[in-house]
């Protein structure tokens, strides 16, 4: 299979709803107003998890492992590099703490709980609760065989979740296993589900009918503006995770129905492709970016107009920063994005 027919087999909507979901993600990581926030937050995590669900062909477990935790380390050492080089700068020498003795502790054991019971830690990757709750979903889809029914009978699987997660709050106020970074995968699954659904009843996204478009923009707005902020998580959920999770639906239809009106783009394609590095890179490059701005008298504090462009500015900055590496990572090492190169029996 030649590179060619590799894009011509391309969904397009897809490489463009995970470009735009991926700035979103940026933007809502650089503290814009809380209005933003409010509609960003309300879709962007469970559009992500219905585009994999809907991508979603069973792989081993032992290669889905390998495709998330070879990029994962070697985004943990870029995250830890910056932490290295912003300790230097802001202290002007190398804090003990960040030495490798205390690396599990600081850095690790962020893969596995959340909020680890230390003030120090590190966080890996900002939004590896994601990865690790992607992981949970696709070994819950059938990577490990033993739970493949959840997929076979995806309908009675979605309904019980659903009844699960909702009443879950009303029966214990905190249980210990949210601690458990693994349980995110739980709250994913739903979302992952509708993915699935959504590619084997064929739907033909670009075809859905302009009024239930309208009625799904006009309802995720007016949901997600009336309660406070929706976030995965932090386990909000706002009056029950059904209300969540129809809401995050028709806000994910919206904006599936509007990239699928748009134009193949290779640019597009390239960061579709590298939503992880981008996941990785945003948060240690708005360390280098913030104070160019502020140099430049770019800051928050100016004007309202700065304070809802200057996070916008900072993605178009890391986009122009990030590309470059990716193109080169997607064409040389695809494993450092999370893909796995097929072998030649694979792929005939």
């Amino acid at each position: 299979m030649n590179k060619n027919s590799k894009t011509q087999h391309r969904i397009i909507w897809i490489d463009w709803a995970k470009t735009i979901l991926i700035v979103l993600v940026c933007v809502g990581h650089y503290n814009p107003p809380e209005v933003q926030k409010q509609l960003i937050w309300g879709c962007h995590m469970p559009a992500f998890f219905i585009i994999s669900g809907y991508l979603y062909h069973r792989h081993g477990a032992l290669r889905t492992l390998y495709s998330f935790a070879v990029p994962m380390l070697f985004y943990t050492a870029i995250v830890f590099g910056v932490h290295i080089v912003q300790d230097i700068v802001q202290n002007g020498y190398w804090n003990y703490q960040l030495d490798f003795g205390h690396l599990w502790h600081r850095v690790f054991e962020q893969f596995f709980l959340r909020n680890a019971d230390n003030p120090y830690g590190i966080v890996p990757v900002i939004g590896i609760w994601f990865v690790v709750a992607l992981i949970v979903c696709r070994f819950l889809a059938g990577d490990i065989k033993f739970f493949s029914f959840t997929i076979r009978y995806r309908y009675i699987t979605l309904v019980i979740l659903l009844i699960w997660l909702t009443v879950e709050p009303l029966i214990w106020d905190y249980i210990p296993i949210k601690n458990i970074k693994m349980y995110y995968g739980i709250y994913a699954m739903p979302f992952f589900i509708v993915g699935y659904i959504i590619k084997d009843c064929k739907v033909d996204i670009c075809k859905i009918h302009p009024i239930i478009i309208l009625i799904s923009f006009v309802t995720y707005v007016a949901i997600s503006l009336s309660v406070p902020r929706y976030d995965m998580m932090n386990y909000q959920y706002g009056a029950a995770f059904v209300c969540f999770f129809i809401n995050a639906i028709c806000g994910s239809l919206v904006l599936f129905w509007f990239c699928s009106k748009l134009p193949r783009y290779h640019m597009v394609e390239v960061f579709s492709v590298g939503t992880l590095l981008v996941l990785t890179m945003h948060m240690p490059l708005d360390f280098f970016i913030l104070p160019v701005f502020h140099r430049l008298g770019i800051t928050p504090a100016e004007n309202m107009l700065q304070e809802h462009l200057i996070p916008w500015l900072e993605v178009v900055v890391v986009i122009l920063c990030v590309y470059p590496l990716v193109l080169w990572l997607k064409n040389h090492c695809p494993i450092l994005l999370g893909k796995v190169t097929k072998t030649k029996n694979q792929i005939n």
